[in-house]
């Protein structure tokens, strides 16, 4: 439970950074850069519009301020 806990506390103090609208960029799968825009902040994750790399669900301790 402490290890839960632990992790759930370090997710919502990364989502506290994020704002809609705001650039951000993560690694894919592939390693390379994927640049994007937060659309939405949702529980667990946070919704990323990368235009032509579509739309990404993306946990808050992978993503970046661009």
């Amino acid at each position: 439970n402490a290890l839960i806990y632990s992790r759930d506390s370090a997710s919502i103090a990364k989502k506290a950074n994020f704002k809609v609208g705001q650039a951000v960029y993560f690694t894919g799968k592939n390693g390379l850069r994927i640049d994007g825009v937060v659309t939405k902040i949702m529980q667990k994750n946070i919704g990323v519009d990368c235009g032509p790399n579509g739309q990404w669900r993306v946990g808050p301790n992978l993503v970046h301020v661009a």
